[in-house]
């Protein structure tokens, strides 16, 4: 443990002191001891200040005696030691400021409502420090007292605190858009090696299962050669089942074996026994597969392979150079800084090859302009560390050494987390600031801080973002670079398997166990040792489908212990309730049980002050409409769906600084949260779902939410579907006896329910920062002015659903940023015309839009307006089960690739389409509109319910893939060899179809005799398919 490091958790917690105990101890009534409890504090913070301010000056150093080490141990310990009384100080002081605003509320002065709004930091009060924590506090003194004394390096002087105070405060680097992998060199001729093998031993072998190995030292780009063979498109093409693998150092055959099915056929595995996977395995695939083994070890390549391996080789200079300089030299021009570029090269040199070291230094090194911090990593001594044992060990340690201290204890918290564990994003961030990682100095939030955190070690290469999804939500970390933060943590962070629990040193303070199937029950009472414990995170990996039971009699012993915890993660366990004791969790900021099977939460649990992230089912807040008001550091509430009807607790609305709540099911009673109660949720941001809008009962109520006063909102899901027929109102948003705003005049019902939805979406109107907006069940003739407003800058996706009265569609052409549109279900459409496209005078509609997908418009008959220039990106266009729809605009069309129509009956012509590549015509069609098409550069056309063949097939010059299923009337197919560029053939229930085959590099037959036949008589290898 480096000095530094423990140099800065001894100066926060001390600065900690400094900020809060004076003004506490000030006004005690009893001002004697109150006097020698602030000289105390005073003592142990000049204390404090004076070791940090030594370690900060030896910082460069080093330590590294046994006896230094062990003392930096000690002096971190009694650090965090201090914290937690600082902390527990701190939550007496915001129990008495609840307490003082209740009974406030509770005095006739003042109504409750006011007195909620008033948020609890700005309430004054007065509380003198409980002699228990003096006690410990004076302990922690006399602790630091005799470890200086010890040590001769930490022999203080008086003048040595206040002398030398300086703030080396990190500020995050900063980010840009960050992409994985964007460009991967020098591993182009190993991946056409490797995909020429894997092809050629198809056709080779089609019988047998091949494992090709793909061998090399760790750090030197297996599992990113894996990654690019994987998705290549002849491989995609080639092989139509694929599933990724992570394998474990200590893995289970059956879990691995669970995971393969899962991965192979997007199922979940629900098979208990070996055997079962097997045979299921064997019904799933269609043919023996081939399979690559990224591995470090010669001897596991050989046990395994079929084929001779693929042995990886080092980067040479040049192509390591090009990473290095997509790393550190990002965003500026590597020709007006010679002097780094000098530097760099060599930097590069000692990295011999290794293109792992190469990314994590150029990480580190990105956004440095001082050549000295270039120099620094290039003389480092740590370049002489033995490359025998590990030579990818040098640059990792740099980059580790290289970080800020708070980067530093972010760093070491993912060690809780196995190999190959998939992070999400706004959960690492919930996790680490409930540790007080973050610290704001009022002006951002904590939750931006500790993103830009994480954004710094992606810079760093440090984490990656998981290629096998699009999202830049889900991180992964190399598992090199996992090795490091195992080797660094010492005792203070420890992951176990189920087992070892009652082998853990005292000085653990965050703790994680990873369970597996073989668990039913598990005993945590080994923990109520560790009364150090911060953190307890029982983790599931995603092939784990059995829930472990952790009996409530266990959790109560160890709720009554473990009193310093902030972070808790019950979520994957059998929990049937949650003992009182819960309540001794003062220093709680995350708990999350949102998979157990709590019913009910005790009344204790709402004195979690501290409490930040609350992860829980609908049904555990059934019976607390208003306690959970007392939650007032709440900041995040993961809502899971449970069994019991659905509403929020009309209390959440006091519930200021949460910003996270989802989804939200409006109720009608009293005791439920309504529309109007999301007016004082200020700092929501990220996703809103807003379910039951039914249960609206005035518009006045619905322009209190003021949506638009909430920035930070990204996407708005509004759904006037009632969740449950219990509690949803049926009389078109008015309770019986209760007021409307619809004018008196206006009493046909259907005038009434319409007028009345629109008004009420047209009072939901966001603020314009919105990203995405999602409408269903809405009830309104036509939508509000602001949805299509150009002011929507940022918005880019849109879904309209089962808006079935709706007969005028908003101006969404004019929104320049929209790529993605979606409607389904407006029944009562029947025109689309020039209000589509907006009013703008020389704007085209929708720039930028990429996709519409149009489905279930029954009555929908024309689509009209618009001129030349309109859709000019639009790839994609998806229509289906418009079964009224005539025609489309003539002149939209000019970019789309991709066209698919379904059950589209009437619809005889389309427009000229000239980049059209892939063609679907589902269900049924009018076969006229494949003569209004130019084909000649499809090469891929899927087809039903075809009774004849069009002549229009024998201009198919470019067609790669054909596709024909359930033609139960077709007989002839154009001879295949008027289709030159054919490659794979599918023909699905057309019993009656005859052929001519020429020549098909891939075939598959599915319930089609006469082709199954023929390729038999020719001894063709078919793929068969149900």
């Amino acid at each position: 443990m480096a000095a530094g490091f423990v140099s800065s958790i001894i100066k926060w917690t001390a600065e900690k002191f400094s900020s809060l105990i004076p003004a506490q101890t000030a006004g005690c009534s009893t001002p004697e001891p109150c006097t020698r409890a602030s000289e105390d504090f005073e003592m142990l913070q000049k204390t404090m200040l004076s070791i940090q301010e030594v370690l900060e000056n030896t910082e460069e150093k080093d330590m590294q005696s046994f006896s230094e080490k062990l003392r930096l141990e000690e002096l971190s310990g009694a650090a965090r030691d201090a914290e937690d009384v600082l902390e527990e100080y701190e939550y007496e002081v915001l129990r008495a400021k609840v307490i003082a605003r209740r009974q406030a509320g509770s005095g006739r002065k003042r109504k409750f409502e006011e007195v909620c709004e008033t948020s609890t930091d700005d309430i004054p009060v007065l509380v003198p420090v409980p002699n228990d924590l003096i006690i410990r506090m004076k302990e922690i003194k006399k602790r630091f007292d005799t470890i200086t004394k010890e040590w001769d390096t930490l022999r203080l002087r008086e003048s040595d605190g206040p002398r030398r105070r300086d703030d080396h405060a990190w500020t995050p680097k900063p980010t840009s858009s960050l992409l994985h992998e964007p460009n991967v060199h020098g591993r182009e001729k190993d991946k056409e090696h490797i995909i020429q093998m894997l092809l050629e031993d198809h056709e080779n072998s089609r019988n047998s299962v091949s494992v090709l190995p793909i061998v090399g030292m760790g750090g030197i780009g297996k599992t990113t050669l894996a990654q690019l063979v994987y998705n290549d498109p002849r491989v995609c093409h080639r092989f139509r089942q694929k599933g990724w693998v992570c394998v474990s150092e200590n893995f289970d055959v059956l879990e691995l074996t669970r995971k393969m099915f899962a991965s192979i056929t997007k199922r979940n595995c629900y098979y208990t026994e070996l055997n079962e996977i097997a045979d299921a395995l064997r019904e799933e695939l269609m043919e023996p597969g081939k399979i690559i083994v990224p591995t470090r070890n010669e001897s596991t390549a050989k046990i395994m392979q079929t084929v001779p391996p693929h042995r990886l080789d080092r980067l040479g200079f040049g192509d390591c150079w090009l990473i290095f300089l997509q790393q550190a030299f990002e965003g500026r021009d590597p020709n007006a800084l010679p002097e780094l570029v000098e530097i760099g090269k060599k930097i590069v040199v000692k990295c011999k090859g290794l293109p792992l070291a190469v990314k994590v230094l150029g990480g580190l090194l990105r956004f440095e302009s001082d050549d000295w911090k270039w120099t620094d990593i290039l003389d480092s001594e740590l370049w002489e560390l033995d490359e025998e044992e590990d030579p990818i060990l040098p640059a990792l340690r740099l980059s580790y050494d290289r970080m800020p201290p708070a980067l530093k204890q972010c760093f070491m918290y993912f060690s809780l987390f196995p190999k190959d564990y998939d992070f999400y994003k706004n959960n690492m961030v919930r996790l680490l600031m409930s540790q007080g990682l973050f610290r704001s100095d009022g002006t951002e939030q904590e939750e931006d801080i500790g993103r830009a955190f994480l954004d710094d070690l992606l810079q760093r290469s440090i984490l990656e973002y998981d290629s096998n999804y699009e999202s830049k939500e889900l991180l992964k970390m190399h598992d090199l670079v996992h090795d490091l933060a195992q080797s660094v943590v010492g005792e203070e962070f420890i992951r176990v398997d189920y087992g070892e629990l009652r082998n853990l040193p005292g000085e653990v303070r965050h703790l994680s166990l990873v369970w597996s199937n073989s668990i039913s029950n598990l005993n945590l009472l080994p923990l109520k040792k560790l009364k150090s414990l911060r953190t307890f995170l029982i983790i599931k990996r995603d092939d784990i489908f059995m829930h472990p039971e952790v009996h409530v009699d266990v959790l109560n012993d160890l709720f009554r212990n473990l009193k310093r915890l902030r972070a808790l993660n019950l979520r994957w366990t059998r929990i049937g309730a949650l003992p009182e004791s819960i309540g001794n969790l003062k220093l709680l900021r995350y708990l999350d049980i949102g998979d157990t099977d709590v019913k009910r939460l005790p009344e204790s649990i709402f004195g979690l002050y501290n409490l930040q992230t609350l992860g829980i089912k609908y049904d555990a807040l059934a019976e607390s409409p208003e306690a959970i008001k007392e939650l007032v550091n709440l900041r995040h509430l993961l809502l899971k769906e449970g069994t019991h009807p659905k509403y929020l607790p009309s209390g959440i609305r006091h519930l200021t600084k949460l910003q996270t709540l989802k989804p939200i099911h409006l109720g009608r009673e009293s005791r439920h949260f309504k529309i109007q109660d999301l007016k004082d949720l200020a700092h929501l941001k990220g996703s809103l779902l807003i379910l039951n809008l039914k249960n609206v009962t005035s518009v006045e109520d619905a322009e209190q939410a003021n949506l638009k006063s909430k920035k930070d909102l990204k996407l708005l899901d509004l759904s006037w579907k009632c969740s449950d027929i219990l509690y949803c109102n049926t009389s078109h948003g008015r309770s019986s006896g209760e007021s409307s705003n619809v004018p008196s005049e206006a009493t046909s019902s259907l005038l009434t329910a319409d007028w009345f939805e629109e008004r009420v979406l047209a009072s939901l109107e966001p603020h314009t920062n919105l990203e995405e907006f999602i409408v269903s069940y809405y009830s309104g003739i036509r939508f509000p002015r602001w949805v299509g407003d150009v002011s929507f800058s940022k918005l880019a996706k849109i879904i309209l659903m089962n808006c079935r009265k709706c007969i005028l569609l908003p101006p969404l052409g004019q929104l320049p940023s929209l790529r993605y549109l979606s409607m389904s279900n407006i029944e009562s459409l029947q025109h689309i015309g020039c209000e589509f496209y907006g009013s703008g005078a020389t704007a085209k509609g929708f720039p930028s839009l990429e996709t519409a997908v149009i489905s279930c418009m029954d009555n929908w008959v024309e689509w009209g307006g618009g001129g030349d220039g309109d859709f000019p990106r639009l790839r994609e266009l998806n229509i289906a089960e418009c079964p009224k729809l005539r025609r489309l605009p003539q002149h939209l069309y000019s970019s789309l690739t991709q066209l698919v129509l379904c059950n589209c009956e009437k619809l005889d012509e389309l427009p000229m389409l000239p980049s059209l590549t892939h063609l679907t015509l589902r269900g049924d069609f009018d076969e006229k509109i494949l003569s209004s098409l130019r084909l000649h550069f499809l090469h891929s056309l899927e087809i039903t319910g075809l009774k004849t063949l069009p002549v229009e097939f024998r201009n198919l010059y470019s067609l790669k893939k054909l596709c024909i299923s359930q033609c139960y009337e077709l007989e002839k197919v154009v001879s295949l060899s008027e289709l030159p560029s054919l490659e794979e053939l599918s023909i699905w229930s057309s019993p009656q179809v005859q052929f001519r085959l020429h020549s098909s590099e891939d075939i598959i037959t599915g319930n089609c005799p006469s082709l199954q036949e023929w390729c038999r008589r020719r001894d063709i290898d078919l793929t068969y398919s149900d």
